[in-house]
């Protein structure tokens, strides 16, 4: 079915499904199954899914995004899968972009950017760690995630760091972390480039092309996809593509058109909602928003010091020099809860609400503006070998949006080392990754 198609039948939808492979069990959703039993396969919960080939896998994460196509975001889909049993234990699919509530209108459309970590197969790795407990869901190589285009460099990082399986239906030679199209990944450290071979798959396409990767591992690793899904899959992407890339020209005001947030008053909705987000904003202000002093570098190590697990924190400075929000890593809710994605989610997503809501509609256009105008502060340089460190560069790329898309000079900046390996071999890292698009990380002499 076309991106365009007329809207058919829930039964209609099931019968296509059925061709390709998948079972569907009607029933309500009961409760989750427990892992003590693994002996034989597994019957699908009620009001689960079960999908037997590539094709039906490839079918499902072609509707997801067709979702996000609707929904004016990047359309790419994903669906987690238990490779013994095909059962579809979560499908979710790009948000990057949504419309905006109560009709309001952003600075160039009604629809904005709620997140540019939501991607697909990042969202899914987060659901597993807040769901995994109490879903009693199998361990992270026991399952694949399959997307419908190759994963980006944000999402690559997640999925290597979370442990996942992958099966990938369209290539992405722009943006995709294996944009070489042969399973090299020239991105990533030599450790993460042999475990993306071990556990990444790129289904062959009947006629078309031969399988790229992983036998052993992700779901279906053996099989064919047919050129339909295939193309579906990557003409979806494009169309979606084309839609957003002219309405993200303008996510935010230059400084010079921009009013500093902290002239207005303390208890303003604006200056509220963003202290609430993060409750250190509006704490510190430097005379020169591109020169972190120590005042800082102390912040971000007692915020360190003060979460558990945590080896690096981040600050986003605005324009004016003001401390807007900052944030450690929290590796004790997810193995990919790195300080600047919580950094990241929480500014785009309190900036979302407040453009959304008519009372602060005008504020948030006036006040707050893209990151890419201010600077992001790291206490550490990022760990070259890392997964987190692939998936953190991709979410910087993400995040410096708009028409000015490379970013400026010191708008990356850090105080120290990395927690493991050299600065040298992090720079090093950031060079030869074509995800990093041009940033250049500076250290901070004090």
């Amino acid at each position: 079915m076309r991106p365009d198609s007329a809207h058919i039948s829930r039964r209609a939808v099931l019968a296509l499904l059925g061709a390709a492979g998948v079972t569907v069990v009607s029933a309500p959703i009961t409760g989750a199954r427990s892992r003590t039993a693994r002996t034989g396969l597994d019957q699908a919960k009620p009001g689960q899914a079960l999908v037997h080939t590539a094709e039906a896998a490839g079918m499902v994460v072609l509707e997801q995004a067709k979702q996000a196509l609707a929904e004016g975001s990047f359309a790419v889909g994903g669906a987690m899968i238990e490779n013994r049993t095909g059962r579809i234990i979560h499908q979710w699919h790009n948000t990057v972009y949504q419309s905006l509530p109560n009709g309001q209108s952003a600075l160039v459309s009604k629809r904005f950017v709620l997140d540019p970590t939501n991607h697909g197969e990042r969202q899914l790795v987060s659901w597993y760690y807040e769901n995994a407990a109490a879903l009693n869901l199998p361990e992270p190589s026991e399952l694949t995630i399959v997307t419908s285009l190759d994963p980006c460099a944000q999402c690559a990082g997640s999925l290597l760091a979370a442990g996942f399986n992958v099966g990938v239906v369209a290539f992405d030679d722009p943006t995709g972390i294996n944009y070489t199209l042969d399973g090299s990944y020239p991105d990533l450290p030599l450790s993460l480039r042999k475990q993306a071979q071990r556990t990444f798959t790129y289904y062959a396409i009947q006629g078309v092309r031969p399988r790229v990767g992983a036998v052993i591992g992700p779901a279906f690793a053996t099989m064919l996809l047919s050129k339909a899904t295939a193309d579906g899959c990557s003409d979806v992407f494009l169309k979606s593509r084309d839609v957003v890339e002219e309405e993200r020209r303008v996510l935010g005001l230059p400084p010079s058109e921009l009013r500093d947030p902290a002239t207005l008053p303390v208890d303003s909705r604006l200056r509220a909602a963003l202290v609430k987000a993060s409750p250190l904003a509006f704490s510190l202000r430097l005379s020169g928003f591109r020169q972190p002093n120590a005042a800082l570098k102390n912040l971000l190590s007692q915020l360190v010091a003060s979460t558990p697990r945590a080896t690096n924190a981040v600050a986003y400075i605005d324009p004016f020099g003001n401390l807007i929000s900052a944030f450690a890593d929290r590796f004790d809710v997810s193995p990919i809860s790195t300080a600047l994605m919580n950094l990241v989610q929480s500014y785009f997503r309190t900036r979302f609400m407040l453009m959304g809501d008519p009372r602060t509609n005008e504020l948030a256009k006036k006040y707050l503006t893209t990151p890419k105008y201010g600077t992001l502060v790291f206490l550490r340089a990022l760990a070259p070998d890392a997964a987190t460190s692939v998936k953190d560069i991709g979410i910087y790329d993400l995040s410096i949006e708009g028409e000015a898309y490379q970013p400026q000079t010191g708008n990356w900046q850090y105080y120290l080392e990395p927690p493991t390996g050299t600065e040298a071999e992090f720079l090093a890292l950031i060079k030869q990754m074509k995800s990093a698009d041009g940033a250049a990380p500076k250290r901070i002499v004090l």
